[in-house]
């Protein structure tokens, strides 16, 4: 097996992550946290109902609160700025690490629209009436686009590269087959689960949405229905963040907590077992039941990954805990599957 490994230097795992920290995610985060204190700052001479949305025509429609918008932004921007610092957290190669840089130049984007979109529209209704702005300002649009749009940029060469990184074990076995006499039988079984917080959040969300449903139920509105869909795509989504792995003579069982979806590779139609460092990310675009061209992947964190080698070609990526036993286990039953013949 050919496995690498990256390997970086304390020093240097220390610069990347203040930097990815620092000069990544703390700018936009500030920004729009900034542009939320302007807003409250502004609140006494803002109407009690401000214009927040314009109909194509460009006259207002909609009118709410003046934080709400703000506040809402904010909170996106802190979320995508978490999940880039979470997801390029370990100093990856660059090749890795791209996926950490589009999602932290995506918060500082964001960040530029919608702190300028926010206080461009407002400015002019300060001191006014609810009528005060009736069209949209074309001014804080494009500015807000063009400013976005610069941020964005700026965000992507901010963000760390990654680190130069020697490749350990490019050439030679690191996780060899464990020792099996002729006819001796091998298991290995193991689990694997999505972060805390991820589960937490699904949970809440589910629970949410079906309390909402229930409430509209009991008012007796007929589209209580319709708001249980989303419920069950969410509870759908929650049992795919637990899955369990077993390796055994007959091959290759990886299921998720409700058996559902499952993939089972037979013995026969394995060709090799790999360890390798997995970024949901950078690897994957994303965490959880991930597909591509050439493999599919089960990946629920940061870390070890078992890459299950199909004779077809193509291959599917589990991330787990003890990998490296795992691969152990797989590759010593392939052999003594292979001198049986």
């Amino acid at each position: 097996m050919n496995a690498r490994i990256a390997v970086a230097s304390p020093a240097g795992v220390r610069r990347y992550r203040s930097r990815l920290v620092v000069l990544g995610a703390l700018p936009p985060v500030l920004l729009v946290l900034g542009a939320l204190a302007v807003v409250i700052a502004w609140t006494p001479s803002l109407p009690a109902e401000v214009a927040q949305h314009w109909n194509a025509a460009g006259r207002a429609d909609g009118y709410g609160p003046a934080w709400a918008p703000a506040l809402v932004g904010a909170a996106v921007v802190l979320i995508v700025a978490a999940g880039a610092v979470a997801s390029g957290w370990s100093p990856i190669d660059a090749a890795r690490s791209r996926g950490a840089r589009v999602l932290l130049a995506s918060a500082w984007g964001v960040s530029g629209l919608l702190s300028i979109l926010q206080l461009g529209t407002l400015a002019p209704q300060l001191g006014g009436g609810v009528d005060a702005v009736q069209t949209l300002p074309v001014g804080a649009l494009i500015g807000g686009f063009v400013g976005g749009l610069l941020l964005a940029v700026i965000g992507w060469f901010a963000a760390p590269r990654g680190l130069e990184q020697v490749q350990a074990g490019a050439d030679g076995d690191t996780v060899p087959a464990v020792s099996l006499a002729p006819g001796q039988r091998a298991v290995w079984a193991g689990s694997t689960h999505a972060p805390l917080w991820l589960i937490v959040a699904l949970t809440a969300a589910v629970v949410g949405m079906l309390v909402f449903a229930l409430a509209v139920a009991a008012s007796g509105d007929a589209t209580a229905f319709a708001l249980l869909l989303p419920g069950v795509v969410l509870a759908a989504a929650l049992s795919t963040l637990f899955w369990r792995v077993r390796i055994d003579s007959r091959g290759v069982l990886v299921r998720s907590f409700l058996g559902a979806p499952r993939y089972w590779i037979p013995l026969s139609e394995l060709d090799d077992v790999k360890v390798l460092p997995v970024s949901p990310v950078g690897d994957f675009g994303g965490w959880g039941l991930r597909f591509g061209p050439r493999r599919t992947g089960v990946v629920l964190h940061t870390g070890p990954g078992l890459q299950f080698e199909r004779t077809t070609g193509r291959a599917l990526v589990v991330t787990i805990d003890d990998a490296e036993r795992a691969a152990g286990v797989g590759r010593a039953l392939l052999a003594q599957a292979q001198t049986a013949k």
